[in-house]
């Protein structure tokens, strides 16, 4: 007959400084990374500002968060389409000037699963 230590299995699964927070930061690192090669601009405040928050625990497990908090990545990264996107943009694009989607956050995601 086996017993589960159930104190050891969460600080292996739930604990941000067990085996599975030490991975999840990792990749969280490995995605910021990604994400601030694909941004679409070399300097700046929007790459230098793109993070990383550490792991914390949620009902399903633990969580990270890639991010920025620019006022502007939204539209950057949705595009002109977007409703996400200045009045400026909008009208831009219904006149046919389109600012494409620069999904630099989204694409950057496959980073985090080798």
């Amino acid at each position: 007959m086996s017993r589960r230590n159930l104190a050891l299995q969460r600080q292996l699964l739930r604990s941000p400084s067990g085996p599975v927070g030490v991975d999840l930061t990792r990749r969280s690192i490995r995605v910021t990374s990604m994400s601030k090669t694909l941004c679409p601009v070399r300097h700046g405040r929007l790459r230098s500002t793109i993070t990383h928050t550490d792991p914390r625990p949620v009902a399903e497990g633990l969580m990270t968060q890639v991010g920025t908090n620019v006022e502007y990545s939204l539209p950057v990264h949705e595009g002109s389409g977007s409703a996400h996107a200045p009045r400026s943009w909008r009208i831009a694009h219904s006149r046919g000037h389109i600012v494409p989607a620069r999904r630099f956050l989204v694409n950057a995601l496959p980073a985090g699963r080798g």
